[in-house]
């Protein structure tokens, strides 16, 4: 998948660009829907290492909530969660969870326009196209090594 590809390799560069190591362990792969989430952060949880966050999409998200809080631990003062997409339920999650907001109407209209650029080709062309964002704070979140947002 492309994106998730995308995300490791930029994991990958903030994490040296701060001289981190990069543990595998901290990593975990998903089907992006809740109980994949939940099952990740699981077996995330059950690693000597325990992450200071978690980014996932928004509904691996929620699923990595829930097993952070049966385990006992708090969010954000244990470990942070920031997700991707700003569905609306993330703003119901308690604590209300910070995202990624993706202008999905702009990503459409992108998508139609790109489409029929190509149509009238008989040479289909691949496209990079990169799209703005907007992070959303929310209480999931705190800066490392700082209290939680009220």
């Amino acid at each position: 998948h492309y994106f998730t590809t995308a995300i490791q390799r930029g994991y990958r560069a903030a994490l040296s660009k701060h001289q981190i190591a990069f543990d595998p362990d901290l990593c975990a792969q998903g089907e992006f829907h809740i109980q994949s989430g939940y099952d990740a952060m699981r077996r995330i949880l059950g690693r000597k290492t325990k992450p200071d966050a978690v980014f996932a999409n928004d509904e691996m998200a929620f699923g990595a909530m829930r097993a952070i809080k049966e385990a006992g631990l708090k969010i954000p003062e244990d470990i942070s969660v920031f997700g991707f997409d700003n569905l609306a339920l993330s703003q119901q999650t308690e604590p209300a969870m910070s995202t990624v907001d993706l202008d999905y109407e702009y990503m459409g209209r992108t998508a139609v326009r790109k489409i029929m650029e190509n149509s009238e080709s008989t040479r289909i062309v691949a496209v990079r196209i990169i799209l703005p964002v907007r992070l959303v704070l929310r209480q999931s979140t705190r800066e490392h090594g700082t209290q939680a947002i009220p």
